[in-house]
């Protein structure tokens, strides 16, 4: 065995309250929550995961007899044991360590059990399928408490990756570490990147990933972000080398658990669509130096300079999709004059949505399909809640239009039966049609997330969205794609994946 904690370092929840009325709850029961119920008569005690995995053990009476519902968060596993049990501070094998409290010395693994604790199966489902049953006259739910003393949070800072708290005291150590358990089982961020509980000169700080304070500790904040919000399980297998070091960043580097996506030979959706749609820069940028036209902007530079705006063109639009998701994600507001036009383009562009019922749901998502070995970022994604579907949009800041060419959509049925290679599942397409090329991308990412398809994630997408926004326009400028246009065409490109 294992000593990792002191003995009773979690309390035991003592005389928990119940309630058949949710709204009475210290805590939101929503459709998707695991429960586990206990049986008592025609009666079903409800106790969430999330309620439960913060003590691990809790006392329950049942026909005068006394048991303890025990949690552990390592193996995902509820057990009731008969009798009164306590948190020994061990493991054992991926086991959370009980002891009795009758029999201090008595030590008994959550799963493993011995011969001589009776220990009984619960039941385990989703809060949904529970109050859709009827297998009990009547539920009874915890009512809960706050295990966590928020007045333990003295000081908290934080960034887009990271918060910083600073505690009273080391009391809080046994909660935080508890509750990341579960998200840590899941998750194949080193540890010492992901959480960590340190002392300087006295004072103990505590320090994690943004998202995994945010799941854990919603009170705290003041405004949830939308990529909290609209959190996935697959999120904490993927990660983004969104270094500042601006050469780390354009090597486009992906990690899934931990690897770099490279390493396994995937490709990412920007990979994919320059193969296909091939932009030689310091080719295009030499032909276009030697243009005689006098009205051309570019007439009159050399190559060098040419590249050297292009890239600053790239580098301008980078900084604007991060104003975009500062302001979705932490409601700041932008009033330089850098950006103003496009960011008042943006605003707008938020308001349509919102008049038609959809709302942020992600920014800067980054999706990956292991089957098929791709992987990407998404600029944003919509949700309706009242039409229960998605929209998928891709932020441009250009100067060049993001409408849709009416004779290559009025085509697009003639050559939707392809079979055969990747080339000939891409032969047709103009190369240098902008909106072709950003429906290409977002119908890869649409295809993406059919994979994330789950429970708590009903995919749905019948639109996407081109948004142009660009200084001098008077409003943004909004490119429809139809889903079905290149739809064919990139369910079999994923199919031949393998041979890129």
């Amino acid at each position: 065995m294992i000593k990792a904690n002191e003995k009773d370092f979690l309390p035991t929840y003592d005389n928990p309250g119940y309630t058949s009325d949710v709204e009475l709850l210290s805590y939101k029961l929503v459709d998707q929550d695991e429960v586990v119920v206990v049986k008592v008569g025609n009666v079903g005690l409800v106790f969430p995961i999330k309620v439960i995995e913060k003590y691990q053990v809790i006392p329950v009476s049942k026909n005068k007899m006394r048991y303890t519902l025990t949690y552990c968060p390592l193996a995902d596993s509820a057990i009731l044991f008969n009798g009164e049990w306590g948190v020994s501070g061990y493991q054992h094998k991926g086991n959370l360590v009980l002891y009795d409290k009758k029999n201090p010395d008595e030590l008994v693994p959550h799963i493993l059990g011995n011969s001589k604790v009776k220990r009984r199966g619960v039941i385990r489902t989703s809060w949904k399928r529970l109050s859709m049953t009827g297998l009990f006259e009547k539920l009874l739910i915890i009512v809960g408490e706050d295990t966590i003393n928020y007045e333990e949070v003295i000081d908290k800072k934080r960034d887009d990756k990271f918060v910083i708290a600073t505690l009273k005291s080391f009391d809080f150590k046994g909660y935080f570490l508890n509750d990341m358990e579960r998200i840590m089982a899941n998750s194949y961020i080193k540890y010492d990147e992901f959480v960590g509980i340190y002392e300087v000169e006295g004072t103990p700080f505590v320090r994690c990933y943004a998202f995994a304070w945010e799941l854990l500790f919603p009170k705290q904040l003041k405004q949830p972000t939308i990529n909290s919000i609209g959190w996935h399980p697959k999120d904490s297998q993927i990660k983004f080398d969104d270094s500042d070091d601006i050469d780390l960043r354009k090597r486009h580097d992906y990690y899934y658990k931990g690897i770099k996506t490279k390493n396994f030979g995937w490709k990412s959706v920007t990979q994919i669509k320059s193969l296909y749609f091939p932009f030689n820069a310091p080719m295009i940028a030499a032909k276009v130096s030697k243009t005689r036209n006098r009205s051309s902007k570019y007439f009159g530079k050399s190559t060098h300079e040419i590249l050297f705006e292009w890239d600053l063109t790239r580098q301008l639009g980078t900084e604007f999709h991060s104003i975009v998701h500062d302001n979705l994600n932490y409601g700041k507001q932008y009033d330089d004059t850098k950006f103003i036009e496009e960011y008042k383009q943006f605003i707008n562009y938020n308001d349509y949505m919102a008049s038609r019922g959809y709302f942020p749901y992600r920014s800067e998502w980054y999706v990956f399909d292991e089957k098929h070995s791709i992987v990407g970022t998404i600029d944003i994604v919509f949700y309706s809640q009242k039409e229960k579907k998605y929209i998928i949009a891709d932020f441009k800041r250009s100067s060049k239009s993001v409408l849709p060419n009416k004779k290559m959509i009025a085509k697009k049925s003639k050559s939707l039966q392809i079979i055969g290679s990747v080339s000939e599942v891409m032969k047709k397409l103009p190369k240098n049609d902008k909106h072709v090329q950003f429906s290409f991308q977002l119908g890869m990412y649409r295809e993406i997330l059919k994979s994330y398809q789950n429970i708590d994630f009903d995919f749905v997408c019948d639109e996407m969205h081109i948004v142009r926004f660009y200084p001098g326009l008077d409003n943004f400028q909004l490119g429809l794609v139809d889903p079905n246009f290149l739809d064919y065409r990139i369910q079999k490109l994923f199919m031949l994946m393998h041979t890129l």
